[in-house]
């Protein structure tokens, strides 16, 4: 699947899950849970989001990059924020411990797309001077 499709359909998830963490979940869980469910749609969004940019660095990048970023972005969505909706939906303390691994995914993936960003520029750059 296209890093762009897998990047939408997370949108349009995280959108849905923030709309109910918004109007159904409201009255339902205490406002600390409500609020780790809104950190949850947070970062689920925007790095969804990021995972669609992934499709400009086609032209900066190689193949392997794109894929192991696009794993570590999935993994580290699904792991940070599907901790987090899942301790907030099921009031299970201990999801709470394995949420730090998929920020640290998400952090690896950042820093992984953007030093290959410099690394494909300066590299195009010194192409194009010679």
């Amino acid at each position: 699947m296209p890093t762009f499709s897998v990047g939408a359909l997370l949108l349009a998830l995280g959108v849905l899950l923030g709309a109910f963490g918004a109007h159904g979940l409201e009255g339902q869980v205490t406002p600390e849970r409500l609020d780790t469910w809104n950190t949850a749609a947070l970062y689920h969004l925007v790095n969804s989001a990021g995972l669609i940019s992934l499709g400009v660095l086609n032209e900066v990048s190689p193949a392997r990059v794109r894929r192991g970023a696009l794993h570590l972005l999935t993994a580290g969505i699904l792991i940070f924020s599907g901790s987090l909706y899942a301790l907030v939906l099921l009031d299970i303390g201990w999801l709470g411990a394995i949420t730090p691994f998929g920020g640290i995914s998400l952090v690896i993936a950042w820093l992984w797309i953007g030093l290959e960003g410099f690394r494909g520029k300066s590299t195009a750059s010194s192409g194009s001077t010679q």
